[in-house]
């Protein structure tokens, strides 16, 4: 079998033909909020086509489970695409099969693609080691699967934070964050920035937006923060 074959039998051209379709949008001038919508969305698509290819129907006890920027629906093209598979122990047999059918796919695409496997117990014990993962699951979002394990997580992140959290993960992104500055930048009127890393850069929002919706419920930056902590001019920035 040649390249080309291997590769469709693979399942990559499934991907590559619609990012290559967004990628003639972008030239064509969709770009911002509605470009990493799109983007998105066609990841959706295609882990959803790969899960239910083993599924007949939604079972129970497997979700897998969109993280971080991913989660929030702003998948930028060069992003890592990161996944959570939320399981429960009776259906720990399933695992193999999934990985096989929706991460191998992306592999060979040469998506980057993070990926965890967990229980909801794990996930629990996990968040109080690794912030970075707590961050993640701010945002997290069911893309197939069972939504009412996914809803479970949902609870006890909620009643983990509400129980004495929110404390110690504002600390926590403070103390990350100055870590992160004196790494790429601390100052504002850097000659060649890291527009990510750097002092004012897209990663110092992504945090205070995560406290606010763990504080409020709010989805979005301007009900979940509002006048209490940010101008309305710096919200419309």
């Amino acid at each position: 079998m040649n390249q080309e074959g291997l590769l469709a039998e693979k399942g990559v051209f499934d991907i590559l033909t619609p990012r290559q379709a967004l990628a003639s949008l972008w030239e064509r001038g969709l770009s911002g909020a509605d470009l990493l919508l799109q983007h998105s969305s066609l990841i959706d698509e295609f882990i959803r086509e790969k899960f239910y290819s083993i599924f007949q129907e939604n079972p129970s006890g497997l979700c897998l489970v969109a993280l971080g920027g991913y989660g929030r629906k702003e998948l930028f093209p060069y992003s890592d695409i990161d996944l959570l598979l939320l399981y429960n122990e009776k259906q720990a047999h399933f695992i193999e099969k999934v990985t096989e059918a929706v991460f191998y796919p992306l592999w060979d695409a040469g998506l980057d693609v993070g990926h965890g496997v967990r229980t909801i117990d794990a996930c629990m014990e996990d968040i109080k080691n690794d912030f970075f993962f707590m961050v993640s699951l701010i945002d997290a979002r069911p893309i197939c699967g069972d939504k009412e394990l996914f809803n479970k997580l949902s609870d006890r992140f909620r009643e983990h934070f509400e129980a004495g959290a929110r404390k110690t993960f504002a600390q926590d992104m403070m103390l990350h964050r100055s870590e992160r500055h004196k790494r790429f930048g601390d100052h504002t009127y850097l000659l060649e920035p890291n527009i990510k890393e750097s002092r004012g850069g897209l990663e110092t929002s992504t945090p205070f937006c995560g406290q606010g919706k763990c504080s409020s419920g709010s989805k979005t930056l301007r009900n979940s923060a509002g006048p209490v902590f940010l101008a309305e001019t710096n919200m419309n920035k």
